[in-house]
């Protein structure tokens, strides 16, 4: 028995010991076998890995525009009705819809219990995956469907839900008595979506955050998701932009002092949680913006520089363990923990603090690194 055929048959047993039907265990995994595509997309995910101006040309490209603009005229009464019920900004919605799927056109063809599995048995992040097919499962003995189909993560549906988002936040909004986010009408699904956001800390009537224009001689340090502080105390910085009038808000630089700089909000936070790449947060910002009208992004990004390879954002997270900062581990994933431990490396050795990697903060890494023999 191979080691995937061995995790299965332990799967199983956990799976009927948290109460799911023995027959449909056994038929959802009689013919499943591990998928090395999807465990090759897990280690290379864009949203991590390119240059985040790359991800933004591709996420917040006119062809997901239009169809945001065509998806928000099609269904303008259902959003009214989540504007009304939900208070969930329907430009946010919208974007999201647009990014996770082309407003449905795109929603993956990936068998979501095949794909959870390998993930589960993959090991990296086992317990999680293993609890959302644990959730899948509980999908498919519910019968509201028959057949999970998604991304390669295990994401269905117009927004791109994990199981467990559905059956915590799933809704009928068109009241045939299911909540079908499958199913060419997006109905249930963009509801169920504004159900999820307000559930985890939407504000209505606040926008995400938007544009900064940074002082010379900033104190970098400043920056960076854990830095909120009131917008009075960035104004008396000479942070300038448009700030909202009162609250606590943070500044980030995505790209570094290169790049434009940006103020974000407790809803950006919000968008954090419902994918937490950085990137992405900005992607679903910037595209809601565009369809409300407010103003694109005026400073660019610094094209010229490209972004680190997976074997050298490794490099980048072990040299900084090995000079005393602590990335949060070694993952290839230049997350916020990552961002903060290049910080604090940079401020120990006279560099501007924008927390950002490339190729010249890798080799600045090299260099101490060997000078520290």
């Amino acid at each position: 028995m191979s080691d995937f055929e061995s995790w299965k048959a332990g799967f199983a047993e956990r799976a009927e010991a948290a109460g799911l039907p023995s027959d449909v265990v056994a038929a959802a995994l009689k013919s499943v076998s591990s998928d090395h595509e999807v465990i090759v997309k897990d280690q290379r995910q864009r949203e991590f890995g390119m240059p985040i101006w790359f991800y933004l040309d591709k996420a917040v490209s006119e062809t997901r525009r239009e169809a945001a603009k065509a998806g928000l005229e099609r269904k303008e009464r259902l959003f009214d009705s989540i504007d009304a019920g939900w208070g969930v900004d329907r430009a946010v919605l919208a974007a999201i819809w647009a990014i996770e799927t082309q407003c449905g056109e795109i929603m993956g063809e990936f068998d979501t219990i095949r794909s959870l599995a390998t993930l589960a048995h993959e090991g990296r992040r086992g317990a999680f995956f293993e609890a959302e097919l644990i959730a899948a499962l509980r999908i498919l003995a519910s019968g509201v469907v028959s057949d999970l189909r998604g991304s390669w993560a295990g994401a269905m549906g117009h927004m791109q839900f994990l199981p467990s988002t559905y059956l915590a936040h799933g809704v009928d909004a068109d009241g045939d008595g299911r909540s079908d986010i499958w199913g060419e009408d997006p109905s249930d699904a963009l509801a169920s979506c504004a159900t999820y956001l307000a559930g985890i800390g939407w504000q209505a009537d606040k926008v995400w955050g938007g544009e900064v224009t940074l002082p010379e001689g900033m104190d970098l340090r400043q920056t960076g998701w854990a830095g909120t502080r009131p917008v009075a105390d960035w104004v008396a910085m000479g942070v300038q932009g448009d700030l909202p009038v009162t609250g606590d808000v943070a500044v980030i630089l995505p790209a570094g002092i290169k790049g434009p700089a940006f103020w974000i909000g407790e809803n950006a936070r919000v968008l954090a949680r419902y994918n937490p790449a950085e990137s992405y947060v900005l992607a679903v910002g910037m595209m809601s913006d565009s369809l409300c009208g407010r103003p694109a992004v005026q400073k660019d990004w610094p094209r010229a520089g490209r972004g680190l390879a997976q074997n050298e954002r490794f490099e980048v997270q072990r040299l900084l363990t090995e000079l005393g900062q602590d990335p949060g581990g070694i993952d290839g994933r230049i997350g916020q923990n990552s961002k903060a431990a290049i910080q604090n490396w940079q401020v120990s050795v006279g560099l501007p603090a924008d927390g950002y990697a490339d190729v010249a903060l890798l080799k600045a890494l090299e260099e101490a690194a060997a000078a520290k023999g």
